[in-house]
Formats: C-alpha cells, structure tokens, sequence
C-alpha cells in the first residue's frame, strides 16, 4: 500500500496536482483496533514525509463503519491528523461519511481547524450516500453556504460511487456542474 500512494504523490508531482486523497486503512476484525491504529499512523508518518518532500499534500477522509473501524468521525479524524503529526496531512470532508456519523460542516471545521484541505462533495440518500446532487436529500445551496460560512477556499470533488451511474457515469457529472452553475448564478 505505502509504495501505491508513493507512486500516487509522484504522479501528482509531475502533474502540478496539489494533493492526493486517501484513507486511514482497515484493521482486521480479530485485531485489537489501537494495533491497527498504530500500523496507519506508522505509514501514514512515512507516506506524508514523502509526500512533504514531493510537495504534494495528502488529505485523508474518514470512512463510513462498513468501510473501516478506524477513522469513522471528525473526532477519529482529528487524533489521526494530530498523532502522525505532518504538515503535509491534512483532511478531506467526505459527505457520506460525515452524514453517517452524524458530524456536521462546521463541526469539521471546529474539530480540524485550518486542516481540511479537500471536499467530496457528495448528495446523500437515506439509504445510501456518495449520490449525485439532486438525487439525495441534501442541499447543494446551503452546503455551498456552510462552506463558505467555515472560510473553505480549497476544492470539491463531486464522488459519484453507487450502481446506478455505471451504465451512464457522465450524467450525473453533468447534473452536478448544471446544479452548480445554477446556483453561482442565482447566488447563494
């Protein structure tokens, strides 16, 4: 895994990309989880000093509970920032799992100060999240507000991952950039 998301921040290196997205990992259900824990920071460490030197920053999201026990909340997100301790760590708001935790814009902003550097920027259904906009129960306009509001100045990545764009993935790209310029030319 380390020598994937080297290659990762070498590519972005050579392409100008100001950053890499990633997660904490996974630990192994018959594992004590402060193990797992000890094993991420650990590459972690070594991914962002390599990352530093790159100068590419990385920003790691936490994961819904299906997905990983590690870093679930903007709390979980915060001690694994704190304990790799680089300044090329910083974090992403995902959507989905920030909805599913139960955390909020601004509490990510309160939790993480100064270091959410990347948003997947995402509707969110009832039943499942990481929707096209339009098709969750979110809204874009007062997301948009809230990050505002919290002094967000970097960039949003709409992550469009459910079954049902497969056959036409571009559409709800589409949808999104339509709902967006809608919006940027309305006002907020």
């Amino acid at each position: 895994a380390e020598s994937y998301f080297c290659n990762a921040i070498d590519y972005a290196a050579g392409l100008h990309a100001p950053l890499v997205t990633m997660t904490s990992g996974w630990a192994f259900y018959d594992e004590p989880l402060e193990d797992a824990w000890r094993r991420s920071v650990a590459m972690l460490s070594r991914i962002a000093g390599y990352a530093e030197r790159r100068s590419v920053r990385l920003a790691v999201e936490a994961l819904q509970p299906g997905e990983s026990r590690l870093v679930n909340t903007a709390a979980d997100l915060g001690r694994l920032i704190d304990d790799v301790d680089s300044p090329a760590l910083g974090a992403c708001i995902d959507f989905g799992a920030m909805e599913v935790a139960g955390d909020s814009i601004e509490g990510y902003f309160k939790q993480l100060p100064g270091k959410i550097c990347h948003v997947h920027f995402v509707d969110v259904g009832d039943d499942t999240t990481h929707l096209a906009w339009g098709d969750g129960h979110r809204s874009m306009r007062e997301d948009l507000r809230k990050l505002i509001a919290c002094g967000y100045e970097g960039c949003c990545t709409v992550e469009t991952c459910d079954s049902r764009y497969r056959a036409n993935p571009f559409e709800p790209d589409r949808r999104a950039m339509k709902m967006y310029q809608e919006i940027l030319e309305t006002g907020l």
